[in-house]
């Protein structure tokens, strides 16, 4: 089982944890945070209007009230 987590690590991306994220049957429900961060941190780089982590943590905040 050692083997199969390194290799994991090895082979799946920011690219796969975002479109992990953004698939409907799957929402990122059973990512990290590390992942996730990967994962916003990859769409951040490719659309620079994406909010920064800061401001995630923000607009979540508000949703959640």
């Amino acid at each position: 089982m050692k083997n199969f987590h390194k290799r994991m690590k090895m082979a799946l991306g920011a690219n796969h944890f975002l479109a992990n994220m953004l698939d409907h049957r799957f929402k990122g429900d059973r990512l990290t945070d590390e992942q996730r961060a990967a994962a916003y941190k990859l769409i951040g780089e490719i659309n620079s209007n994406f909010p920064r982590s800061e401001e995630r943590r923000v607009g979540k905040e508000c949703r959640s009230r």
